[in-house]
């Protein structure tokens, strides 16, 4: 469970589903953002949501105290192939190709991200119990930094 005070609540226009943010500790103010979604998508499908979702005004909710959702570890790399054979200019300005991309996600969420909960709160939580969608958006960047869908099979076990 995340506790009330380190997420809050938003809605948008055309999705069903509460958006929670996620408080960070990071110094590039990034924002993490979560919200179920009815089937999981893939690739630029998945790309394209989050960013719909981003770019859509958010309307603040305050009908939930934390959030609860599942304990999720992503370790895995993943080959970029539509990245091999593509040129870019390095520092000293020599053209260079893309051979191989990876990218490496190392992704948790559990009891440890979590501070204990010291308040009294008389909303109730909101419940994460399905596929859901997150993304980071960093403010220097115009598109999300990490997108990813987290269907039941990816889970551990629901946070308490």
């Amino acid at each position: 469970k995340i506790p009330e005070g380190g997420v809050s609540f938003s809605k948008v226009s055309g999705h069903k589903y509460p958006i929670a943010r996620l408080k960070t500790i990071s110094e590039d103010e990034d924002k993490v953002y979560i919200t179920p979604i009815d089937q999981p998508l893939e690739d630029f499908e998945l790309l394209n949501k989050a960013q719909e979702l981003s770019k859509t005004p958010l309307k603040y909710i305050y009908d939930f105290g934390g959030l609860v959702l599942p304990w999720i570890t992503i370790n895995q790399i993943e080959e970029i192939p539509w990245l091999e054979d593509v040129y870019t200019i390095s520092r000293n300005g020599a053209k260079m190709a893309v051979n191989q991309a990876l990218q490496k996600i190392n992704f948790k969420i559990d009891e440890k991200g979590t501070a204990p909960d010291w308040k009294t709160s008389y909303q109730r939580d909101y419940i994460i119990d399905r596929t859901f969608v997150l993304w980071l958006e960093r403010p220097t960047l115009n598109m999300p930094l990490l997108v990813a869908s987290f269907p039941d099979a990816h889970w551990k076990r629901m946070l308490e």
